[in-house]
C-alpha cells in the first residue's frame, strides 16, 4: 500500500496549510495519507530540516512507497497512477539543476534507508544550508566536511519527476502556460518564513 505523507509546524501559519492539504488530498488521492504535526524549532531554516529525520521515520515504520509533499502543496490529480510506473528507488524534481524537495518519492528499499541516514547526517552537519541542498549532496556523492571520513558512498537510482509533480505555482506558470500540474505547490515560505 502507497503512504502519501506531509508535516506542519502546529501553531502556526502552517496548521491551515494542513487543512488545504487535507482537503485535495481527500478529493484526488486513492492512497493512505496523513499530516503529521510537529512542533517549532523556533525558525523557519531548522523546521525545514526535520524533513529528513521525518521521512526517516516513516521509512522506517511503514512498508511500501512513500510520496512526500510540502504542506503547501495541493493536488490537482492523482499522483499515484505514474508513480507506480517508478522503477528507481527515488523520484525527485530539479528546475534549473536545483533539486526541489517539496515533491519526493520514495521506494521501499534498501537505497533510500541509506540515503535518508545520509541526508539526516548532512542536515546535522550543515544546519544553515537547506534541507533540499543537503538531500542533493546525499543523491550526488558529494563529501562535505567530515562526512567525507565515513567513506561510505550512495548508490541511489534517481527519477527525475515531471515538472507536473512539483509544479511552482508562479515561476514554473511563466516557463509552461499550458502544463496541467499533478502536485503544485505554493511556496507558503515567502509568506511565512519571517513570521516563525
Amino acid at each position: 500500500m502507497a503512504l502519501t505523507v506531509s508535516y506542519y509546524t502546529m501553531d502556526t501559519p502552517y496548521a491551515n496549510e494542513a487543512k488545504e492539504w487535507a482537503a485535495s488530498a481527500i478529493e484526488h488521492l486513492r492512497s493512505q495519507w496523513m499530516t503529521i504535526p510537529v512542533d517549532s524549532m523556533g525558525s523557519w531554516q531548522a523546521n525545514t530540516q526535520m524533513k529528513a529525520v521525518l521521512l526517516e521515520n516513516v521509512r522506517a515504520h511503514f512498508r511500501g512507497p512513500i510520496l512526500y509533499t510540502d504542506i503547501d502543496a495541493r493536488f490537482r490529480s492523482d499522483p499515484w497512477p505514474y508513480l507506480e510506473t517508478l522503477k528507481k528507488d527515488v523520484g525527485v524534481h530539479t528546475f534549473h539543476g536545483e533539486l526541489l524537495s517539496g515533491t519526493i518519492f520514495l521506494q521501499d528499499t534498501q537505497f533510500v534507508k541509506d540515503l535518508l541516514r545520509s541526508w539526516v547526517v548532512l542536515c546535522g552537519i550543515h544546519p544553515k544550508k537547506w534541507d533540499q541542498c543537503c538531500l542533493h549532496a546525499a543523491l550526488d556523492k558529494l563529501t562535505w566536511g567530515s562526512y567525507s571520513s565515513q567513506k561510505k558512498q550512495l548508490h541511489v537510482n534517481v527519477d527525475n519527476l515531471p515538472a507536473e509533480y512539483c509544479f511552482i505555482f508562479d515561476t514554473m506558470r511563466e516557463q509552461s502556460p499550458n502544463a496541467v500540474p499533478v502536485i503544485e505547490h505554493f511556496q507558503a515560505s515567502r509568506r511565512y518564513k519571517n513570521v516563525i
